[in-house]
């Protein structure tokens, strides 16, 4: 549960961020601050970081991090709110499974040398108890690809809203099954118990006859 307010509680600051077509551009686990009641609060605005160091010609390499995405490594390449989706995952994974998440350099060097993507999904990790609403949006926030990420908040809740959905359905359809099956023996007990009870007083009126 507390992944997943972390998760929707930054989704709603980047979705006023993004509104005015700024992005954070350095979301990692140390630009996130969890308050005493666990209020995720963001901080460190790389972007802003960046735009003063192409002012004064100075290198924003150094602000670069296994939680960049692909896009962050080339200055000419263009930014957006996939972009902070693309760190924010990367961060939870990181956060879910206590391990560092492979650099998108690396995978996408480690790709075009033709072997499979080293940083595995969430949904393919044993032992990860996260409801699949969770799964899913962070596997698609670290997409390699630009295109391939959610484009805009919305969009990725909306997603997340739908799959909450269905598994609470699924749930619910479970819980029904079960409590009918629960139902079915208690009345097929009683039916039994009745009709036991209704042999056994047929026998002992015939005895007092």
């Amino acid at each position: 549960m507390e992944i997943k307010f972390i998760l929707m509680s930054i989704l709603n600051a980047l979705k006023k961020l993004h509104e005015f077509n700024f992005i954070h551009g350095g979301i990692q686990p140390a630009s996130i601050f969890l308050k005493k009641d666990g209020e995720p609060i963001l901080m460190c605005f790389t972007s802003a970081r960046q735009i003063v160091a192409k002012q004064l010609n100075e290198d924003a390499s150094a602000l670069i991090n296994v939680y960049s995405s692909l896009e962050q490594y080339e200055p000419a390449t263009a930014t957006g709110p996939a972009t902070d989706f693309y760190s924010l995952g990367a961060t939870l994974y990181e956060c879910i499974t206590h391990k560092e998440p492979v650099s998108a350099q690396n995978r996408l060097t480690a790709i075009n040398r033709g072997e499979s993507d080293p940083l595995i999904s969430l949904a393919e990790l044993p032992g990860i108890t996260l409801g699949q609403s969770v799964i899913k949006a962070i596997d698609w926030m670290i997409k390699l690809n630009y295109s391939d990420r959610p484009q805009s908040v919305t969009e990725l809740m909306t997603s997340i809203e739908k799959v909450m959905t269905k598994d609470q359905a699924q749930r619910g359809a479970k819980f029904m099954r079960n409590i009918g099956g629960h139902l079915f023996a208690r009345v097929d007990r009683a039916q039994k118990l009745g009709a036991h009870f209704v042999k056994g007083f047929g026998e002992f009126a015939q005895f007092i006859i």
